[in-house]
């Protein structure tokens, strides 16, 4: 490794970043401290902007923040992720998925909701900001989950109403990524070129069958009610 050093300003330069995302690292724990100071000027080498360019690449396979914290604080475990980050990466796009490009503001202004319905429906689980230098941002996907409860708002529901449906999901998601986990290992002893086919078809097919599914229970329960209310006619 280079024992050159570089000011924050060349740093920012050499990474593709700017001084202001370094400091949010520094101060989220991301980058060590400063190498070297040299009276009040603090200076950076290569391990620092090699962290930099790994956070880059993690973020750009919308992993968020807590986690890259984790991988950051354990390099040696890197080559084992950078497969399934690749991977991860096709399947986010494949689920619609968009980077965060909203701010608070910028989210409430677009979904015609107020600062404190946003912070309402981030606190009740329902979006899911990433944490960054310039604040929570949302992305494409909160916003149309912010439009979509607003129809449910007109007909009636508050958010007590329909607190159920993140919780149920949040439990669903985290079992099936339990399972999917474990069994992950035994995808990727297969021919390379098979395993990115392999977990895409396997995330479409989740997203297919949770929709599908709901349709056919809430069906059901349209019948049982009919059947309910003509059984007390």
């Amino acid at each position: 490794m280079s024992t050159d050093y570089m000011t924050i300003d060349q740093l920012a330069k050499a990474s593709g970043t700017t001084t202001r995302t370094i400091r949010f690292y520094a101060q989220e724990r991301l980058l060590p401290a400063p190498a070297k100071f040299n009276g009040r000027l603090a200076l950076y080498n290569d391990e620092h902007l090699e962290k930099l360019k790994l956070i880059k690449n993690l973020k750009d396979k919308y992993v968020p923040l807590a986690h890259i914290k984790t991988i950051v604080a354990q390099p040696e475990k890197l080559a084992q992720l950078q497969k399934k980050l690749e991977i991860g990466g096709e399947t986010f796009a494949l689920l619609g998925y968009k980077p965060p490009a909203l701010s608070e503001k910028h989210l409430a202004k677009k979904s015609g909701l107020t600062l404190d319905e946003i912070t309402e429906l981030r606190v009740a689980g329902w979006l899911y900001p990433m944490v960054t230098e310039r604040g929570p941002m949302y992305s494409a996907n909160d916003l149309a989950i912010a439009n979509l409860l607003k129809t449910f708002f007109k007909f009636g529901f508050d958010l007590r109403d329909l607190g159920f449906i993140p919780q149920v999901l949040e439990k669903m998601a985290a079992t099936l990524f339990e399972l999917g986990h474990d069994k992950l290992h035994n995808v990727f002893q297969r021919e390379p070129a098979e395993v990115p086919a392999l977990i895409n078809g396997m995330a479409k097919a989740n997203q297919e069958l949770i929709s599908l599914l709901y349709q056919q229970f809430l069906r059901r329960a349209i019948d049982k009610h009919r059947i309910a209310k003509t059984g007390e006619e």
